[in-house]
C-alpha cells in the first residue's frame, strides 16, 4: 500500500518539481498554494522512505526557487518540515521559527536577511 501511494504521489509532481493543487483548503488564513502543497507532497515522501531520488531532487530545487524571503511563518515552517536542508538553514538563520517564540520586529528583519541561507544552497 505505501509503494503504491508513493507512486501516486510521484506521478502527480509536474514538470518544474512542484505539484499544483486546485482544492480549497479548510485554513480560513492561508489558501493553499503550489510551495505549501510541494512541501506537503516532499515531507510525505520523506517520511514514508521514498528512495525516488530525482523526484525528491526536482522538488527540492523547486522549493529552494520559490521560497520567499518575506513569506509568513507557517510557510517556512512548512518548508523547513519538508526536507531537512530547509530544516537547517532555516532554523539556522531565524532561530525564532523553531523555538515558537514570537520574533520581535528587529529579530525578524535579521531572518528576513538571513533566510537567503536557504535558496539553492545543495
Amino acid at each position: 500500500m505505501k509503494a503504491r501511494a508513493q507512486a501516486w504521489l510521484e506521478g502527480q509532481q509536474d514538470w518544474t518539481g512542484a505539484w499544483a493543487t486546485s482544492e480549497g483548503t479548510k485554513n480560513q488564513v492561508l489558501p493553499w498554494d503550489q510551495l505549501r502543497t510541494t512541501c506537503i507532497a516532499l515531507w510525505g515522501l520523506g517520511a514514508s522512505g521514498s528512495t525516488a531520488d530525482g523526484v525528491v531532487a526536482k522538488a527540492t530545487q523547486y522549493i529552494g526557487d520559490a521560497l520567499d524571503l518575506e513569506a509568513d511563518s507557517y510557510t517556512l515552517a512548512m518548508c523547513a518540515k519538508s526536507s531537512p536542508r530547509f530544516s537547517r538553514a532555516l532554523r539556522k538563520s531565524c532561530p525564532t521559527l523553531s523555538s515558537g517564540a514570537s520574533a520581535s520586529p528587529e529579530t525578524s528583519r535579521k531572518c528576513k536577511r538571513r533566510r537567503s541561507s536557504c535558496r539553492n544552497k545543495p
